[in-house]
């Protein structure tokens, strides 16, 4: 049986809710963890397939085929990346920045946006924890997935500098924040399979809206507005213009890490 990473967001629920609910029994098994976490297992092979960080995509794709079609992404304003502040980011000379991680590859893309659009990097400091504390000793902090969510949704009068927004602006493409992978070894008939199911799950999202809007709410506690204007943002395909955008990542972001 062939494992399938599945991330715990609110923002690949519809995709993974129509992947179960078309069928996926008996020949895989999905794993649910943190995005990290699958990158992580996709490159030592405790995973088959799944989604997978850039970063983690470009140091290893000698492992790893991109599934044809699939991303997610937001052409503009998404959500999911986000930085956040008590003051409107950009008016200032210099800015501190609470991160997860120095080494995440959305540290080195705002670095990158930052050092395009004012002139100057971030300076990052690693850190975690409550936002309220984050931002009292910090300048601002930089949030992920359903955490960007709950602060837009919690605290709305922060001011809030989506990372979707920012490459648009510099790029004009789509800002790729996960691709999906399998591993080369994957035999070509269970590839074939897989990518069929997938291929399903995306064309069968629309005939299951509603209970994917009662998992997410019985998930999050959103109401249906919220999270139907979340979703809006977002699609998972991989188009020519998203090819650009990986590209253009890979020339500008991806040379910033040094261990690439």
């Amino acid at each position: 049986m062939r494992m399938i990473g599945e991330p715990p967001y609110l923002s690949t629920l519809p995709l993974y809710h129509a992947l179960r609910a078309t069928g996926l029994e008996p020949d895989f098994q999905i794993s649910r963890a943190g995005i990290s976490h699958l990158s992580e297992r996709l490159v030592n092979g405790t995973l088959d397939a799944g989604p997978i960080s850039l970063i983690s995509y470009l140091k290893h794709r000698d492992k790893l085929d991109l599934i044809p079609h699939m991303a997610l992404s937001s052409m503009g304003a998404g959500g999911s990346g986000v930085l956040v502040s008590t003051k409107p980011i950009g008016t200032a000379s210099e800015l501190e920045v609470a991160i997860p991680s120095q080494t995440a590859g959305t540290a080195y893309l705002l670095r990158w946006l930052f050092s395009e659009m004012f002139g100057y990097e971030p300076i990052l400091v690693e850190r975690t924890g409550n936002l309220e504390h984050m931002l009292q000793e910090h300048g601002a902090a930089l949030l992920f997935e359903d955490q960007a969510l709950s602060a837009r949704y919690r605290s709305p009068n922060l001011h809030v500098w989506d990372l979707g927004t920012a490459w648009w602006q510099c790029t004009n493409t789509p800002l790729l924040y996960m691709v999906w992978v399998v591993r080369k070894e994957v035999p070509e008939a269970e590839r074939t399979a897989l990518l069929a199911r997938f291929a399903e799950a995306k064309r069968s999202v629309g005939s299951f809206k509603a209970p994917i809007m009662r998992e997410a709410q019985e998930q999050s506690g959103y109401p249906e507005d919220y999270l139907e204007n979340f979703w809006s943002r977002f699609n998972y395909d991989f188009t020519p213009a998203h090819q650009t955008s990986l590209r253009l990542f890979e020339q500008y972001v991806y040379a910033l890490d040094p261990a690439r």
